[in-house]
């Protein structure tokens, strides 16, 4: 496929090919995807100016106009804060789906937001073709007079995976089992209390420790790990198990945080 047409100065992709995220090019999704996913498992922002976008916006937006990234990235400068560590308020997941909108596509300040939020490491950022002009001349979803600041993103559970909240309730309950498979040098900087630590590699061969009559909740550190042993398990005949999808850190005495 071939960059899309039409807009000056900038390179604009319709599909969402790793490569072309790498690069930091720009990506965009069509209107018509975005109106049958609003939804809280997507962030929807509105980067136009204040008062461009207090009388109407697309409905479940927030906004975030370009200024106040702008503003928020001179602090993290000043404050020497880490890529990964820059956040916008209450949305530390890096893989969150973000969607930005301006009035057009190609407008200056939906661009910058853009460019603004990839620097900050978030990983799933794109644009809404044809901006809020093309989205109202379709007559999509709108809100007004509402302009939602606070972000209330919930990641959608891919087949498998347990809730963070999910993952607290049965960790705490002891009814289960807690596998955690990763290395023995990370268990032992800090494990689950009450878990078993089975290193993914060594897994398949260590199966008869891990109970089939079970429910069994598996961890690694990021949920990718966890995800593989699950299909392990699954491929041998474990029905009561499933994985954490999110980053989790432990410390020494076992007290642990979900993102």
């Amino acid at each position: 496929m071939a960059a899309k047409a039409g807009y000056k100065n900038i390179k604009i992709y319709t599909a969402g090919i790793p490569a072309w995220k790498k690069a930091k090019q720009l990506v965009v999704v069509k209107n018509s995807w975005l109106a049958k996913n609003l939804d809280i498992h997507h962030v929807i922002v509105d980067v136009r100016p204040t008062q461009q976008s207090r009388p109407s916006g697309i409905k479940t937006s927030l906004s975030f106009e370009t200024a106040q990234l702008e503003t928020m990235s001179q602090q993290f400068k000043q404050k020497k804060v880490k890529s990964s560590h820059k956040n916008l308020p209450n949305l530390v997941d890096k893989k969150a789906p973000i969607i930005l909108y301006s009035e057009k596509t190609d407008s200056a300040d939906v661009v910058k937001a853009y460019q603004t939020l990839r620097s900050w490491k978030y990983k799933n950022v794109t644009i809404l073709d044809g901006g809020f002009k093309e989205w109202t001349h379709k007559q999509l979803p709108v809100q007004n007079n509402v302009r939602l600041t606070k972000i209330n993103f919930v990641k959608k559970l891919v087949k498998g995976a347990i809730s963070p909240e999910n993952f607290k309730q049965f960790h705490d309950s002891n009814e289960g089992l807690v596998l955690d498979v990763r290395t023995k040098k990370e268990a032992k900087a800090g494990k689950l209390n009450g878990s078993m630590n089975v290193p993914l590699d060594t897994l398949e061969a260590n199966l008869a420790s891990v109970p089939k009559n079970k429910e069994v909740a598996i961890h690694c550190v990021s949920g990718t790990r966890a995800n593989i042993a699950y299909n392990l398990l699954k491929s041998k005949g474990y029905q009561k198990v499933r994985f954490l999808n999110n980053n989790i850190t432990i410390d020494k005495d076992g007290d642990y945080k979900i993102d």
